[in-house]
């Protein structure tokens, strides 16, 4: 995750790791909600091999998708091409629905150019929908955007699959940090393979430092530009809701992270019931009390934009 640049696309990559979280619901609704300020917003489908995003859209099946661009160079060059309106103004879709093979696990090549056409979009904020999961095409996107969001339950297990997604994030740019050094490498593999021990950065730091200070120090001031935000949905009380505060401090502590709790979605039957007509809740209910929860959402991400500062 890159530290804003002042560029005047920003790019919010929606993660977290386990399924089931409402990662699309949110990012569908942000999307919307974002256009109906007026914004140029992209949203696009990164959770190849299982893609609905259109449906939360209330759209059929697009003509085309990102497997078109990624398999057929010759006849679309440009991601733009791909884009398909949607039943909102401001609002285009890229989708994933046709053929995912060409998708799944990337090569090098293709993720680079998947990446750089991402950031050449023409919009004010483009949204990645990325799928459950901390596979390295994933971590990788989380780790380009402009935001990363991870979207989070009450459940243990959900906060557990959020902490472990940010340490393979920080595995991830150590080892493209310090690409080719075996002694970090081992470092890495030790600590893979000891997964019932909480990891804390700090140790891997102390460790790194041992080998060589200036390389813990690089690595230090590095992980300073990833500041993932924290999105809790399905609350159901004011301890659910603090519990994405309590997740905010865990990851400062222990994974030495400036991440930001910027708000919670309220268990919302309105929110069930448009699901089920594939009706967005932020198009179908304005009064919904999830649509006021992602209104303070989105004025947050609009204020961090206006400000040109990352939480």
């Amino acid at each position: 995750m890159k530290a804003s640049s002042g560029q005047q696309t920003k790019i919010l990559a929606i993660g977290g790791g386990k399924g089931g979280v409402g990662k699309t619901l949110i990012s569908s609704n942000i999307a919307i909600l974002l256009a109906k300020y007026g914004k140029r917003t992209i949203v696009i489908d990164a959770d190849f091999g299982c893609s609905n995003l259109h449906t939360c859209l209330g759209m059929g099946k697009p003509d085309r998708s990102l497997a078109d661009f990624v398999s057929k160079p010759a006849r679309i060059s440009d991601m733009e091409d791909v884009a398909v309106e949607t039943p909102y103004p401001n609002l285009r879709l890229i989708s994933a629905h046709v053929d995912v093979t060409p998708l799944i696990n990337m090569h090098h090549a293709t993720k680079g150019k998947f990446i750089r056409s991402v950031q050449k979009l023409k919009a004010d904020y483009v949204i990645l929908d990325l799928g459950a999961g901390s596979t390295q095409d994933r971590i990788d996107m989380f780790l380009t955007a402009d935001w990363g969001v991870v979207v989070v339950t009450p459940e243990p297990t959900s906060v557990e699959n959020v902490y472990s997604f940010l340490k393979n994030c920080i595995f991830r740019m150590t080892m493209e940090l310090f690409k080719g050094n075996s002694v970090i490498t081992d470092i890495l593999k030790k600590y893979a393979e000891n997964p019932q021990q909480t990891f804390k950065t700090r140790h891997l730091i102390e460790e790194i430092g041992e080998f060589r200070p200036e390389m813990a120090e690089k690595l230090q001031n590095t992980l300073k530009e990833v500041r993932p935000l924290i999105i809790m949905n399905m609350v159901r009380e004011d301890g659910d809701r603090r519990v994405g505060q309590g997740l905010e401090e865990i990851i400062r502590k222990y994974l030495l992270l400036e991440a930001k709790f910027i708000g919670y979605l309220p268990y919302d039957m309105a929110v069930v019931q448009h699901m089920r007509e594939a009706r967005p809740v932020a198009a179908a209910d304005e009064n919904a009390t999830s649509v006021k929860s992602l209104k303070n959402i989105v004025g947050q991400i609009n204020f961090m934009n206006k400000n040109s500062e990352t939480p």
